[in-house]
């Protein structure tokens, strides 16, 4: 068959809607709002095959920048691995890989995340699971109260802010993932429209929900470093006996527990060559 391999596409109407309804088939999302609010830049870019006009398989990949323990990696994070469901089994999904595979081979790390009946189809590119860790702190806290701010990523200058702040956030020791604010801005499009909040006081953006006396935090967008004491008061309007983070905080305290963190729909595969030890939790917030 004469399939055409595709990339840049995203401003040909047609093969975006392709796209998004391959999008839709394969993982209930959509990319249309994120496109259409100007968040879908360069640094995301899918390579699709075509076949008579529709996308039948993609392979997308963010050119994105680690930092562990202070040393910077490029990082390139592969997603959006789809091919429908008439056409599977033909090898296209394969195919694709070794493309962007060797297109992209002088990064110093491509990951990505899928499930856990995905390890023997990325085990033949020399793809390894790593395992990550979960932060728990067991600690409790009441409220304070403060100004805060409902953001809403329709309003542009709150989806301005939190773009900047999202490039302009603060270093994180540990871990973290650099140039991913294309990447929160759809998860503040799509996953966490109603709890994302601004605290003037802080002068940071917050991705959290409170569930069960505990405060689940998403995200901490600040430009500036944060006491965590200080902040999560800030963050709830009741008391919690606990915070669980889904990222890797970057602070210590006797009462931060580190935990095998374990979510087989989201296993975690790295290829590399650099000698890296990553034991942390990846941000919820940048993983496509």
């Amino acid at each position: 068959m004469g399939y055409e391999l595709v990339t840049n596409y995203r401003e040909d109407q047609n093969l975006r809607a392709s796209f998004n309804a391959l999008a839709k088939e394969t993982f209930g999302i959509n990319f249309d709002k994120w496109y259409e609010l100007g968040l879908w830049t360069d640094v995301y870019k899918p390579y699709s095959l075509v076949l008579d006009g529709h996308i039948i398989a993609n392979v997308s990949v963010n050119e994105l920048k680690f930092s562990i323990g202070g040393q910077s990696y490029s990082a390139l994070q592969i997603g959006t691995v789809m091919t429908k469901m008439a056409n599977r089994g033909q090898g296209l999904g394969k195919r694709l890989m070794n493309y962007v595979l060797d297109l992209y081979k002088g990064y110093d790390i491509i990951y990505l995340f899928s499930n856990k009946d995905a390890i023997g189809f990325y085990e033949q590119f020399e793809f390894q699971v790593y395992e990550q860790s979960a932060y728990v702190l067991k600690k409790a806290y009441v409220p304070r109260s403060c100004v805060t701010t409902h953001l809403s990523i329709d309003n542009p200058v709150h989806r301005d802010m939190i773009v900047s702040y999202s490039d302009q956030r603060y270093p994180n020791e540990l871990f973290e993932v650099r140039k991913a604010s294309g990447i929160t801005a759809f998860y503040a499009t799509n996953v966490f429209p109603d709890n994302l909040y601004y605290i003037e006081l802080i002068d940071a953006i917050i991705i959290a929900s409170t569930e069960d006396g505990v405060l689940y935090l998403h995200d901490l967008i600040a430009r500036t470093k944060v006491d965590m004491d200080e902040v999560i008061p800030l963050l709830i309007n009741q008391p919690v006996k606990e915070v669980r983070f889904a990222y890797t905080p970057d602070f210590r305290d006797d009462k931060l527990v580190k935990v095998p963190y374990v979510d087989e729909d989201s296993t975690f595969f790295i290829k590399t060559k650099k000698d890296i030890i990553l034991n942390e939790r990846y941000p919820i917030t940048a993983m496509a």
